[in-house]
């Protein structure tokens, strides 16, 4: 019996050669009929956006992230890709999957280096660059537990320099191949303790200002619990690649929940920021601790 395949459609204009079509439709075939090589499939919509980056000068694997490749997406989630290449590759080339705005190398800060959001068959497709040079330098500073964070668009609590790795370590290669992430013992501690001491950081400072800036001590109270969240997740060595999903990973769904109420409710600030820290089970903050 004929295998049932999907129809290819490609957007219009799109330059993507036939040969990605056809590997397409080989591995169709050879998965239909038993036949498989051990690299996972995703959707036929990301492998046919796969096959076109993979196109594009320079770019020498293609990986699906995010709520798409997890399985928890929303009907209007964006597909999360990220590109990898050595050194350099054609930007320009992007523009053949679909308009939209395309960064230039380093648009987007240190850690997101720079990438695109386009519509791709009225779908939205985020593009992420990564440089095997920056990947191969964070895999030796997570291995002796380094890593920085940075203020960042989207970000409360800061994004850390270990992203792209934490990109790798979940989510699917789909094109090429690039090692896996796995998230060393060393940075459990290091970065599992510093982003605790933050939370308790930052919870005793909301305390502090409280009465003086509402604004700030609330922002901080919010922060905290993001910092909690990476700490714990960094303990239990799992990776997080953005901070929307940071407290449900760590299991602090009702936290969030509970703070939500309180703040609305009538207690102070300071009852806030003493009633998180004990349901976070984190220690007062002192300069001597700190």
């Amino acid at each position: 019996m004929t295998p049932s395949l999907p129809p290819y459609r490609v957007q219009s204009g799109s330059s993507c050669s036939l040969v990605g079509l056809v590997r397409r439709y080989i591995s169709g075939i050879l998965s239909a009929a038993g036949i498989y090589d051990g690299r996972p499939m995703a959707e036929p919509f990301i492998e046919r956006v796969a096959d076109c980056l993979m196109e594009v000068p320079g770019v020498v694997a293609v990986h699906f992230g995010g709520s798409r490749a997890a399985g928890t997406a929303r009907a209007d989630s964006d597909w999360d890709c990220s590109i990898y290449y050595r050194g350099r590759f054609d930007v320009d080339g992007i523009r053949a999957l679909g308009p939209g705005p395309i960064s230039e190398l380093g648009g987007w800060g240190p850690v997101m280096n720079g990438g695109a959001w386009l519509t791709v068959d009225l779908q939205t497709v985020d593009v992420h660059y990564r440089d095997l040079d920056d990947i191969d330098r964070l895999r030796a500073e997570v291995d002796a537990g380094r890593f920085t964070v940075y203020r960042s668009p989207f970000f409360l609590a800061g994004i850390p320099s270990y992203v792209p790795l934490a990109e790798l370590g979940s989510g699917l290669i789909l094109r090429g191949h690039v090692a896996r992430a796995e998230f060393p013992q060393v940075l459990r501690s290091s970065a599992g303790g510093w982003w605790v001491r933050e939370a308790e950081m930052d919870l005793q400072y909301a305390a502090h200002v409280s009465a003086r800036s509402p604004a700030l001590a609330t922002g901080l109270i919010a922060k905290a619990l993001i910092e909690a969240a990476n700490g714990r997740l960094c303990r239990e060595g799992k990776w997080v690649t953005n901070e929307k999903h940071a407290i449900s990973a760590a299991g602090l769904g009702d936290v969030e929940a509970e703070l939500a109420s309180r703040v609305q409710g009538p207690d102070t600030l300071m009852d806030v920021a003493a009633w998180l820290r004990s349901a976070l089970h984190l220690q007062p903050w002192t300069w001597k601790s700190g």
